[in-house]
């Protein structure tokens, strides 16, 4: 966020520098729009993975939230998305498709696929997770 915000002044600097005072103020208002909506959405307390009795909800730094119930998901793992980043992934039941959540949240992807994979089993005794 630091780096954000300096970023915004280094832009308004140049800016500055290249086309006179009216050009620099409406760089600067960009550059400075432009950082509080990455200040916004970077905000740690904005991004965070809601797991309770009935399902989790991912809200990620960008995009919408989500939200699944667990007799909605058939399991949890760790899975390389393109690029060789670790993220993890989950399949619905009725579906062929990977879905991959947005982030780890601090936790190694194969960390939080076990810890997801037990409130799983938690919700759903019965019905042991297949991927």
């Amino acid at each position: 966020m630091v780096g954000a915000l300096g970023l915004g002044g280094a832009g308004a600097f140049w800016l500055w520098g290249q086309s006179g005072e009216s050009m620099a103020y409406l760089g600067m208002a960009g550059c400075l729009l432009l950082t509080s909506v990455l200040w916004g959405r970077l905000d740690p307390e904005r991004c965070y993975l809601l797991l309770d009795p009935d399902g989790f909800e991912e809200h990620p730094a960008f995009g919408r939230a989500r939200r699944f119930a667990w007799s909605e998901v058939s399991s949890f793992r760790a899975d390389k998305h393109d690029g060789g980043i670790e993220m993890v992934a989950f399949r619905l039941n009725k579906s062929k498709t990977d879905i991959r959540i947005g982030d780890n949240y601090g936790y190694p992807a194969e960390e939080l696929a076990a810890i997801l994979n037990r409130r799983l089993i938690r919700a759903k005794p019965s019905l042991p997770p297949t991927f």
